[in-house]
C-alpha cells in the first residue's frame, strides 16, 4: 500500500511541488542575503557615483568616477567639476540631474559649457547638482557647501519643472526616503531626520523582492505605501512650501555677497492637466516676490 502511495503520479506532483518552492526559497534568499550585505557596505544608492546620506537622502559620492556616457567625475567634494580653486571667484550651479548632467559626458554638461566661457574671466564654476534631489534637498544642500565655495559670486539654481514639484511634496523621491520639509503656520520645519538606511522605504527600493512586489501591487493598494512610511503634501501646502525655501535661497545667497538667479527648464506637457503650472513657477522665481515676503531667521 505504502509503495502505491509514494510511486502514485499525485505524490510525485507533490514532492515536485515542494522541492520548486524549497529551491525558489532558497534562491529567493539568496539574493536577498547578498543584496543586505551589499546594502551594509554602501548604503542605498541613487545612481552612477551617489551614496546614501542620512540628512538629504543621497548625496554625490566625493572623488568619483564612472566610465558611463563617456566618463562622469566628481572632485573631492563631490561636485562634478575640476578642484575647487582657493581664492578664485566661483560661480555655483545648483539643481537635479538636468544641472548635473544625465546621460553626457563631464565635457558635455552645461557647467563645463559655461566654464569655457568664464575662463577670459579668471572664474571657475563649481556644478552643486545632483541627481533626484527635489528644491528641499536643493536648499540643505547649497546650505551645507556654500562655505566650501571660495568668494561665491553668483549661484545659479536650475529648476526642472516637471520633476521638481513631485520631488518636493513627497518624503521620498525615486524610491528613496528623503526628507520632508512641511507648512508651520505662515513658516516651514523639516522633518524626518535623521534618515535611516534601512527604513522600510529604501528596503523596498533596493531589495530585489520588495521592488518586485511594489511595482505589481502598490498601485492597487496604498497599504504597502502606508506600511513604507510614505507621506506626500497636497497641492497647495508644496507651493507654500517652494515659495518659503526660494525666500531662503535667495537670502542665504545675498547674505555671502553673491548673486541669486533662477533657471528653469520647460517641460511642455508633463502636467497638462495643471492649468496654472507656468504662471505658478514664475511667482515662486519672481524676484521681486521672494524679497518682499522675507524670510524668517
Amino acid at each position: 500500500m505504502a509503495r502505491r502511495v509514494f510511486s502514485s503520479r499525485a505524490f510525485k506532483l507533490v514532492v515536485s511541488a515542494v522541492a520548486a518552492l524549497a529551491a525558489l526559497v532558497v534562491a529567493a534568499g539568496s539574493v536577498e542575503t547578498r543584496h543586505r550585505l551589499e546594502l551594509q557596505r554602501r548604503g542605498p544608492s541613487q545612481g552612477h557615483c551617489t551614496q546614501f546620506d542620512p540628512e538629504l537622502g543621497w548625496v554625490t559620492s566625493p572623488s568619483c568616477y564612472d566610465p558611463v556616457w563617456g566618463g562622469l567625475t566628481h572632485n573631492s567634494l563631490g561636485f562634478r567639476s575640476p578642484e575647487v580653486r582657493p581664492g578664485v571667484p566661483t560661480v555655483a550651479v545648483i539643481g537635479d540631474s538636468v544641472a548635473w548632467g544625465f546621460s553626457v559626458p563631464d565635457e558635455e554638461t552645461a557647467t563645463a559649457h559655461l566654464q569655457a566661457l568664464l575662463d577670459p574671466l579668471g572664474l571657475q564654476v563649481q556644478n552643486l547638482g545632483v541627481p533626484g534631489f527635489g528644491i528641499g534637498q536643493y536648499y540643505l544642500y547649497l546650505r551645507e557647501n556654500i562655505e566650501r565655495l571660495p568668494e561665491p559670486l553668483w549661484v545659479i539654481l536650475v529648476i526642472c519643472s516637471s520633476n521638481d514639484f513631485p520631488d518636493t511634496k513627497c518624503n521620498y523621491a525615486y524610491s528613496k526616503r528623503k526628507p520632508l520639509w512641511v507648512p508651520v503656520g505662515d513658516d516651514i520645519t523639516l522633518t524626518g531626520l535623521p534618515i535611516d538606511p534601512d527604513c522600510r522605504r529604501n528596503s523596498l527600493s533596493t531589495s530585489p523582492l520588495f521592488a518586485w512586489a511594489w511595482t505589481r501591487w502598490w498601485r492597487a493598494d496604498g497599504k504597502l505605501a502606508q506600511w513604507a512610511g510614505d507621506r506626500c503634501l497636497e497641492k497647495e501646502m508644496t507651493w507654500q512650501v517652494i515659495d518659503a525655501l526660494m525666500r531662503r535661497m535667495r537670502v542665504d545667497v545675498e547674505r555671502r555677497g553673491a548673486r541669486f538667479s533662477v533657471v528653469v527648464v520647460p517641460h511642455e506637457g508633463a502636467f497638462g492637466d495643471e492649468d496654472d503650472w507656468d504662471q505658478r513657477w514664475k511667482d515662486a522665481c519672481n524676484p521681486h516676490r521672494i524679497k518682499e515676503h522675507g524670510v524668517r531667521k
